[in-house]
Formats: C-alpha cells, structure tokens, sequence
C-alpha cells in the first residue's frame, strides 16, 4: 500500500481551501470587467449621441431635412475619427512606431472634444441651435418623455446664448441687449427692447406658453422668399394654447393695422399690428376674435386685452398665436428678430389689465 507523506496531504487540503476564494476573486474580476464594459459602452453611447444632435442642430441651418442633418452629424462624429484613426496607423506603419489602442475611447474622446468646442469656442451659435433646434431627430413627436427632452435640450442652449455664469440674460450671437446683433447696414437696436419691464408675454395666464417644437420657432422652415435673418423662411413663433384663450398687447404703442376681417389676407387671417417706442413693432395673427374698437390709430397699454387666440388663416395646423416683432434695420426698412428670449424674460400677467371682447 503505498504511502502519503504528511506534507503532501497539508498542501492538497491548503489549495483546497484557497479554491472558494480564487473562485469569489475570479467572479469579483468578470463583474468589474463588465462594469467596465457596460461604462465603455454608455460613455460611448452618450458622446456620440451629444455630438449628433449639436451636429444636427447646427446643420439646420442650411437643411430642413432630417435626412441631410443626420448624414452630415454622422459623418462629422463617425467618419472623420475613422478616418483619422487610419492615418494615425499608416503613419505609425510608416515608421514603425507603437500606437496605443485607438478603440472605444478613441471615439468618446472624439465626440466629447468636438462638443467641448463648439459649446466653448462657439456658445452663441452652438445654443442658439440647440435651443430652435436641437429637437430635430424627434420632430413633432408630442408625451411626456419628448417634453422632458426638449426641456433639457432648450435649456442648455439658452444657457449657452446668456453666456457662462450668468443669470437671467439671453444674448444670441453676442447681443449685448438679448436679441439678434446689428449687422453693418442694420444699425443699432432701440433702446427700448432692452427694458423688460416694460413688456409682457402676450398670453396671460399661470402658464408662460413658448413655442412646443422646432417647427413653431424661429427660422423654422416655410415656403416662399423670407427675408435672410429669418433663415429658413419662419419670421417668429408659434404658442400653441386653447383656442379663445385672450391675447394682449405685449407694450404700449399704437395699432397700425387691424384685419377684422380674416379673408383680407387669407394666410394671416383676423390679425393686428402694433407699433412701440424707439419702432418696435409686434404682430399678433390668426386670431380667433378681435376687439371692434381696435382700429387703426388705436393706442393700447402694456396687458391690455386685444383679441382671442384661435386658427383664422390656417388649415391643417391647431390653434395657436402667431407671434412676431420687428426693429428698423437702420435706414433700409425693418427686420425681424426672434422673440423666444424675450418672452422668458417678459413677464407673464395673470390677465387682461382691461377690455373686452363684445358678445357675438
């Protein structure tokens, strides 16, 4: 029979009593490597799709098609670190030198630097993109999930517009008083925009009503020639609110146009013009109703109830405000501006200061 030293049996019993513990270290190893894994993929994952939708956002531009903006994102995201990855090899084929691993990190790191520039090298441009449209890839797609999206997407980019550790000022391309810069021949801008106190948000109520998606805001594409700082052809914003809700003058001035009459001008249906101090003007149109003593030469305050929101001069769309403003452009005539950073700063009244509308 043959026989088993002391020492051989102590060794066998040691190893197996150090299997559960190999075994509890080796899982411990494949749970942090999947971890890993699944961070590699989310930071990737999450990179990628903030430079996408910058991308997008900013090629809207020149494009209204989702098509056009998402092949030029991709390709800018996507393609181009490709490329660059190729020729960084071929180079270190070249002279035989040792590159690191160009792999997922790679590619985040790609996507969170280009984000990083525009956001800091262009904060004007890159917001004001973000905030008309960085909803592009949803397009009008309405819930809960869309909303909480736009939200987040909206607001980084009118924190970008009022510029890094600023409160409560919107500059969209480097406009000292928040709104569009003057160009060479457009002069300076009234005065008068830059006092928020002396405007409201032409819907009253407990709600401050912003236009809902990128085809209701400025620049939003629209057939036809518009003027160039309208972009893509929308000269102002939508608020899409109940029809009958009450509409009132955004600040003091005089009526110079009343369309009682909705076929006078069948796109823009019943509407109303209003000059203010320093040649601001603001258009409110396809109104459902509208005063009978608003005429033109009218003088109206600040809150004061003009009409009621409604469709007139649409077909497919629901009801909403079309809501615009203009400024003189210098000597050569007047310009449209994009009231969406003013009406987050204007206040919204609870309602009507007075007027009425008479019973029909």
């Amino acid at each position: 029979m043959p026989s088993v030293s002391p020492g051989s049996s102590a060794q066998k019993a040691r190893e197996n009593a150090d299997k559960p513990r190999r075994a509890g270290a080796g899982a411990i190893g494949a749970r942090l490597a999947a971890a890993a894994l699944i961070l590699r993929a989310l930071v990737l994952l999450a990179a990628s799709a903030a430079a996408v939708i910058t991308l997008g956002a900013i090629a809207g531009r020149y494009s209204s098609a989702a098509w056009t903006r998402l092949y030029i994102a991709l390709a800018v995201a996507l393609l181009l670190p490709l490329l660059l990855r190729w020729v960084l090899r071929r180079w270190a084929r070249k002279r035989k030198a040792q590159l690191p691993r160009l792999g997922s990190w790679f590619f985040s790191g790609w996507n969170i630097a280009l984000v990083a520039v525009l956001c800091l090298g262009l904060p004007q441009l890159t917001g004001q993109s973000l905030r008309r449209r960085g909803d592009w890839l949803i397009g009008q797609t309405e819930g809960w999930l869309p909303r909480r999206y736009r939200n987040i997407v909206n607001g980084f980019g009118r924190w970008l517009e009022g510029g890094f550790g600023e409160k409560r000022v919107v500059r969209i391309d480097r406009s000292p008083t928040g709104i569009v810069p003057p160009g060479a021949d457009d002069g300076p801008l009234p005065a008068a925009i830059a006092r928020v106190d002396a405007w409201v948000h032409p819907l009253p109520g407990a709600k401050r009503w912003l236009p809902p998606n990128a085809f209701r805001r400025f620049g939003a594409p629209r057939l036809g020639s518009n003027p160039r700082e309208c972009l893509r052809g929308h000269c102002g914003v939508d608020l899409l609110a109940p029809k009958g809700t009450p509409v009132v003058a955004a600040g003091d001035g005089v009526v110079i146009r009343a369309a009682h009459d909705p076929s006078w001008r069948p796109i823009s249906g019943r509407h109303v013009k209003i000059r203010h101090e320093g040649g601001i003007v603001t258009a409110y149109v396809h109104l459902d109703t509208l005063r009978d003593d608003i005429r033109v030469g009218s003088r109206v305050r600040a809150g004061e109830l003009l009409g009621t929101l409604g469709q007139t001069g649409v077909r497919l769309a629901k009801p909403h405000l079309h809501f615009a403003v203009q400024v003189p452009r210098g000597r050569h005539g007047m310009r449209w501006l994009d009231p969406e950073p003013l009406l987050w700063l204007w206040r919204v009244p609870e309602k009507a200061a007075r007027g009425a509308i008479a019973a029909r």
